[in-house]
């Protein structure tokens, strides 16, 4: 979202540098007063080819714009013209997609890593440089909401057919979200796909026709399935798109639907890694959705790592909590984590599409409510000895 900043005019100001590497400098005024922030990035070269998301944030915690680009060699650049106000204080968020999910997660070492650096504005336009370091900021997500994506048209040819429809992020062609729906008899097709569009990021939306009913896509031709492809202009919020069966076909639309779209249930993969502390201690791991346990799995710490899969524990668009804990007391129960007693943690699956590899990290930002997942319950155990 965007919000407009009232203009102040200040007769000097100092640019202020609080990150280690950082630097800005000064440039001239653009018309009108505001002044225009120029980010030039160095040193990410362990991120070649993924995504680079930044949200210029005001002081009362409004953002003001948020762009992305993608990282090449080592680096990028990025303008927000107009965006500063003079003497006035703001927040720099940035993160990489590093696990290419389409979404800002947690920065760790195995997932996405994310930045937050304050900057004030001189009179004149600033250019800031940033380098890249492993010095995240776990508060970093915030500042970048997902919003809600609604497709909607006519495709009355259609009716009772197979959609197939993709969310593919432009600037790599992530498949943000693949989905399967069923065009209504009446041929209305009204799809709304919860949290999957970020501000800043443009996107286009392939959608496919089942025709023939034989699960995969084929063509786009009259004579085959029928594929359309709808574009999103930059992300402010959440977005509907207009379909018809009228609109032109897109020749590489199949491309979005290898085999076709399936319809799950999908794998769930889970390694761990950091975990060294707790080599030999059994960590425990619950699955869970709407509230609802779906599985638990529990597997003994060895070499600082685990690994454990649920097979065809996923299905299609819902989301998912995962629970998991090391019993470090030794006691066999889950006690509210400290340091002292048992570690435990959670995270969450978004939207799934597909199968889903999901990477945990050791750490010491304990989920409070985790031992909620894993409730004791009594034994009764008898026998006759004679």
């Amino acid at each position: 979202m965007r919000s407009t900043l009232t203009l102040a005019l200040a007769a000097s100001a100092t640019l202020l540098v609080t990150a280690c590497g950082d630097g800005e400098e000064s440039g001239g005024v653009t018309p009108g007063g505001r002044l225009d922030l120029t980010l030039s990035a160095a040193g990410f070269d362990p991120h070649n080819g993924e995504v680079m998301s930044v949200a210029l944030v005001d002081g009362a915690g409004a953002i003001i714009a948020t762009r992305a680009a993608l990282v090449a060699n080592g680096g990028f650049t990025m303008t927000f013209p107009a965006s500063l106000e003079a003497a006035a204080g703001y927040t720099l968020a940035y993160y990489v997609d590093h696990d290419r999910d389409g979404r800002c997660g947690s920065p760790g070492l195995a997932g996405d890593h994310g930045w937050q650096i304050e900057l004030t504005a001189g009179d004149q336009a600033v250019t800031r440089s940033l380098t890249h370091n492993l010095n995240f900021a776990p508060s970093v997500c915030g500042r970048f909401p997902l919003y809600d994506l609604a497709l909607a048209g006519s495709f009355a040819p259609h009716a009772n057919q197979d959609m197939y429809v993709a969310v593919i992020r432009d600037l790599d062609g992530l498949v943000v979200n693949a989905t399967t729906t069923r065009v209504p008899a009446d041929g209305y097709l009204a799809l709304t796909i919860p949290g999957v569009v970020q501000a800043g990021t443009t996107y286009s939306i392939d959608h496919d026709a089942d025709v023939d009913g034989d699960g995969i896509c084929e063509g786009p031709a009259f004579t085959q399935d029928h594929g359309w492809r709808s574009r999103v202009g930059e992300v402010s919020g959440s977005v509907a798109v207009a379909g018809s069966d009228a609109a032109a076909f897109e020749p590489e639309v199949c491309a979005s639907f290898p085999g076709g779209q399936p319809g799950g249930p999908f794998d769930l993969s889970i390694t761990g890694s950091g975990f060294t502390p707790h080599n030999g201690q059994v960590l425990s791991l619950a699955l869970s959705v709407d509230g609802t346990i779906q599985a638990r799995r529990a597997v003994v710490v060895t070499n600082g790592g685990f690994a454990m899969t649920l097979p065809a524990g996923l299905e299609l668009g819902r989301s998912y909590r995962i629970d998991y804990y090391v019993d470090r007391d030794r006691d066999g129960i889950c006690s509210p984590p400290t340091l002292a007693g048992d570690h435990g943690w959670s995270s969450t699956i978004s939207v799934v599409s597909g199968a889903v590899d999901l990477a945990l990290t050791h750490s010491i930002s304990f989920d409070a409510a985790v031992c909620g997942s894993f409730p004791t319950r009594d034994l009764s155990f008898a026998g006759a000895y004679l």
